[in-house]
């Protein structure tokens, strides 16, 4: 009992253990500590440590309040989830806000909830709480396998209120605890079946409503309400607040034909039954046990910014693609392609694909597919999404904004499609920059910064750019054979070896020894080894120099130089890129007895006809 009239400081004070009896399902049944009083609610702090501020009509006292359960000097043994705590004792130095000091036998101080703690030698309020549900294990064959619920503890004795009403008193070591408390096993407004040999009753499906002296109290599903102890109870699953949250579909699974098989939405759940809003408008409220989920709510199904197709006999609208911009009363908001703003039941809706953001990212290139000749097939970066139009900026600067069904994704954004360091070669309208080869320095504002290979630097924009293959680093690996390419005479055609790279530089040794440092543009790979590419006997064309022209077989190849017999006999040694093979040697492309011409300016038998007679060493 509460004496009417008091205020909840006198009813609870601070320290109190209490039980929450809630019909919020997530509170009803916890038990806690009350630690203060605002405004006409009290203050607790739960087992788990939350705080909630509750009503005092929602709290039952569970037992004496801290000051009075454990006072100064009481030792007290610590029961915690901490395991540096767990087991520890120690003597009550203080209260303070319903946590209880306690100076542990190091001489370390902590402060405590009075659940936490159990005076030495009191054991049983822990082991069997209040409301708890316990089955007797004793000797006593009259009330032995009998249960019960905990209503109290005295000297060492568990009080008991047995299903038959009757209340006794037994030690703790001649209980078992048998499960949750009932506000626990049967939180309210959780659903529950009757398991009971009175067959007026058995099987019938009622919510919880309440539970005291160990009944539940349930409203069944024709508004009867009954007590029915706990054990005589069985769940049946979620309560229908959480089976069919609020938003939610659901399908009507009803023996009266006029409401079977239709669908509505979720607006609220009383007296246990579920209130709908069906699709024609009308709303009904529906027994939780005749009703089926009908999938993922209209917010869900299709989220904001998401673009959907109408599929609808009205013709007017039927087809047409819109936007997402909400949901209320069981229709989904869509801002068409127009502008205009329609309000369409979900089913009569199609998801189309990705939303303007997801399918066209800032600083993505798109190509505009309209049936405008003005800006069809026109290249732009997108800058933003407002209002179902994706904004771009032509390649030109220009900006437009575009339904999102009207574009194209042409690939990647400028920094994936040209990364920093790579070559590209510009494909321009522009023809003093047509053709030119740079090295990319970044990018901005849908233009990529590349250094040309005479030093100057400009802005181009991406669709005007072509990539001519991998960056300097990656291209020109250490110990690489490269040919310069260059405008300086001095340097170019010589081939050397990479041996290092910085600044955009590439560092390479001539054959000559002389170290220099080139951009990459200015070099190319060299071709294949001459071991690969030549072998003795091999007849071969030099191509510049004092003996450009001359014809030659190979002798050797050393240090990728080719040794050559000239058909004059001079030997001479020239860099493999100045030698060109030519036909066949002498011993594949001349058979003995065939007729030939010399062909030689530098021979006193040039044009002179006759027959060969031997083949050997290319002569």
């Amino acid at each position: 009992l509460q004496a009417v009239g008091k205020n909840s400081g006198q009813s609870f004070p601070v320290g109190t253990l209490v039980v929450v009896v809630s019909e919020n399902p997530d509170l009803n049944g916890r038990n806690g500590t009350v630690t203060g009083h605002n405004r006409g609610r009290v203050g607790v702090e739960l087992e788990n440590g939350d705080k909630v501020g509750l009503p005092p009509q929602q709290l039952q006292a569970i037992g004496k309040s801290a000051v009075q359960e454990f006072r100064i000097g009481t030792e007290v043994t610590i029961v915690s989830e901490n395991e540096d705590l767990n087991g520890r004792t120690g003597r009550v130095t203080g209260h303070h806000r319903g946590r209880v000091g306690v100076e542990l036998e190091n001489g370390d101080k902590v402060g405590l909830p009075p659940q936490q703690l159990s005076a030495v030698g009191k054991i049983a309020k822990q082991a069997f709480p209040m409301a708890t549900y316990v089955e007797v294990v004793s000797e006593n064959t009259e009330i032995n396998g009998k249960v019960g619920r905990v209503i109290g503890e005295s000297r060492g004795r568990v009080g008991v209120r047995l299903l038959d009403g009757s209340k006794i008193g037994i030690p703790a070591d001649q209980l078992r605890a048998t499960g949750k408390t009932a506000g626990q096993a049967f939180p309210i407004s959780s659903y529950a079946e009757i398991v009971s040999d009175n067959a007026d009753i058995n099987g019938q499906v009622g919510r919880v409503i309440g539970e005291s002296r160990g009944r539940i109290g349930l409203r069944l599903l024709d508004g009867s309400k009954i007590g029915i102890p706990a054990d005589q109870l069985r769940p049946t699953g979620k309560a229908a607040g959480q089976a069919f949250p609020v938003s939610s579909y659901a399908e009507i699974v009803s023996e009266n034909p006029e409401i079977n098989g239709q669908v509505g939405r979720v607006i609220g759940e009383s007296r246990g039954r579920v209130g709908l809003r069906l699709l024609d408008g009308s709303k009904v409220g529906i027994p939780a046990d005749q009703l089926r989920p009908a999938g993922k709510t209209a917010g869900q199904k299709f989220p904001l910014s998401s673009y959907a197709e109408i599929v609808s006999e009205n013709t007017e609208i039927n087809g047409q693609v819109g936007r997402v911009i909400g949901e209320s009363r069981g229709r989904v908001g869509l801002r068409l392609l127009d502008g205009s703003k329609v309000g369409i039941p979900p089913e009569q809706l199609r998801a189309t694909g990705k939303s303007a953001k997801q399918s066209f990212p800032m600083a993505s290139y798109a190509e505009i597919v309209s049936e405008n000749t003005e800006i069809n097939g026109k290249v732009g970066r997108v800058i933003g999404e407002s209002r179902g139009r994706v904004g771009l900026r032509l390649l030109d600067g220009s900006k437009i904004g575009i339904p999102a069904d009207q574009l194209r994704a042409t690939g990647k954004t400028p920094k994936q499609e040209f990364p920093a360091a790579s070559y590209v070669e510009v494909v321009s309208e522009n023809t003093d920059i047509n053709g030119k080869v740079g090295r990319v320095l970044g990018e901005s504002r849908g233009r990529v910064g590349v250094r040309l290979l005479d030093g100057s630097k400009i802005g181009v924009p991406a669709g005007q750019l072509r990539a001519t293959g991998k960056a300097a680093d990656q291209q020109f690996t250490v110990g690489a054979g490269v040919v310069v390419v260059s405008e300086n005479p001095d340097i170019n055609g010589q081939v050397g070896t990479v041996r290092g790279k910085s600044r955009g530089r590439i560092g390479v040794e001539l054959r000559t020894g002389q170290v220099i440092g080139v951009p990459g543009e200015q070099l190319k790979l060299e071709e294949p080894h001459a071991v690969a590419k030549f072998k003795v006997g091999d007849r071969v064309c030099i191509l510049e120099g004092e003996h450009n022209g001359k014809i030659g077989s190979v002798t050797g190849i050393t240090r990728g130089r080719i040794g050559v017999s000239l058909l004059d006999g001079t030997q001479i040694g020239v860099p493999e890129h100045q030698v060109r093979a030519e036909d066949k040697n002498a011993e594949q492309s001349f058979e003995i007895g065939a007729d030939v011409q010399v062909v030689c300016g530098e021979s006193e038998y040039n044009g002179m006809v006759g027959r060969v007679v031997s083949a050997m060493r290319n002569r």
